[in-house]
Formats: structure tokens, C-alpha cells, sequence
């Protein structure tokens, strides 16, 4: 009886410790967030495991910046690939990301992933 009260007890442990969800939940890799800032459409979207993009659309232009990011859920840095762009932390909260100016402090964006 011992020895199986043992047996159901580990697999309890074992099937409970991680699960898929949770794995799947952390993955960003083609995940899309977005935002409506005065008129403007930000838009965040991670398109490898090491890259990603912010688009930002208003009624005139659309613009696109190129970004590497590392991801340690549920942070995020973000690199710029061009020049005079700052670095970026991101901290994701469920479904949403707050992108925050690492040369100002300031929070720039609150992006909800779609």
C-alpha cells in the first residue's frame, strides 16, 4: 500500500510540475502586440528568436525598426539595428507589454498582444 500511495505521489509531482501551456505561453516568436497612440498605430512583432520589428502607420507614411531582442520571460531587451534609436526593455504582464526607454526611464508604449 506504501509503495503505491509512493507511485501515485510521483506521478502527481512529475505531470504537474510543467505544462505545455505554460511552455507555450512564454514563447514570443511570432507574436504581434499593438497599440493606438494619438492617431498613430504602433505595432510590435517578434518574427524569429532573435528579431523582431516596430511598425508604426498614421494616415500619411508607415515606418519600419529593425530590432535583436533576448528574451528572459517576461523580460525582453531590445537592440536597436540602426543608428541614434535607443534600447528598449520590454516586461510582459499576460497579454500585454510595456516597452520602456532605457536612456529616459520613461514607459513609451503599453502594447496588447493580438
Amino acid at each position: 500500500m506504501k509503495k503505491l500511495l509512493l507511485v501515485l505521489f510521483a506521478s502527481v509531482v512529475i505531470f504537474s510540475g510543467c505544462s505545455k501551456d505554460d511552455e507555450e505561453s512564454k514563447n514570443i516568436v511570432g507574436t504581434k502586440w499593438k497599440s493606438i497612440i494619438s492617431g498613430t498605430t504602433v505595432e510590435l512583432e517578434f518574427t524569429t528568436a532573435s528579431d523582431c520589428q516596430f511598425k508604426y502607420s498614421d494616415n500619411y507614411e508607415v515606418t519600419y525598426t529593425p530590432y535583436s531582442y533576448s528574451h528572459n520571460h517576461p523580460n525582453v531587451v531590445l537592440n536597436p539595428k540602426t543608428s541614434g534609436k535607443a534600447v528598449l526593455n520590454g516586461a510582459i504582464d499576460g497579454n500585454s507589454i510595456t516597452i520602456t526607454n532605457t536612456y529616459t526611464g520613461q514607459q513609451i508604449y503599453y502594447l496588447t498582444k493580438q
